[in-house]
């Protein structure tokens, strides 16, 4: 910063990391959550505002939940949200098997998907033709478990390659 053509100090613009602070901002989230779906008992309604906060907290361009089919051949798109970068998946159908047997298999698992780049990731890249068909680059697919059997996933998706934090990633499991 100058003043009088001289140097008057300096500004610095920094991001808050201590376990501490990422805790505190995990439990804020969580109370704002609770308020939001305090009175909400309508699964349309609690997916949609969940879905909503999650991408409005996290800065994440789609955010939504996919039902499984009982083979688990495939996942549907009931509804999404979006910050405007991407469009809605929505209505849509899509073969699980194009994202690759890798992450299927974790999801299967109840093991929580996380990539940055699928382009660069060597379980996602032979398949980045069917990320690039519904425009995600990077993602975070939380696997929903009922009766011991994949039912459905709560997923996070950016355009471009992001690298997830531990932070983000653990604040969807709790969302899913």
């Amino acid at each position: 910063v100058r003043q009088a053509g001289q140097v008057a100090g300096v500004y610095c613009v920094l991001t808050e990391t201590t376990s501490d602070v990422l805790s505190e901002h995990r439990h804020a989230f969580h109370q704002k959550l609770g308020e939001t779906l305090d009175g909400l008992d309508d699964a349309v309604h609690i997916m949609k505002a969940t879905s909503a906060m999650t991408g409005q907290t996290l800065g994440v361009a789609r955010v939504g939940y996919g039902e499984i089919d009982a083979a688990c051949r495939t996942v549907s798109i009931d509804r999404d949200w979006t910050d405007g970068r991407m469009h809605s998946l929505a209505g849509n159908t899509h073969p699980l098997e194009a994202f690759g047997p890798d992450m299927l298999a974790k999801l299967r698992q109840g093991r929580t998907v996380r990539i940055d780049d699928v382009a660069l990731d060597e379980r996602s890249a032979p398949f980045a033709a069917a990320y690039a068909g519904i425009d995600t680059r990077s993602v975070v697919i939380v696997p929903i478990i009922e009766d011991a059997r994949l039912s459905a996933i709560f997923q996070l998706h950016e355009p471009m390659a992001r690298h997830w934090t531990d932070q983000e990633v653990a604040m969807a499991e709790d969302v899913a």
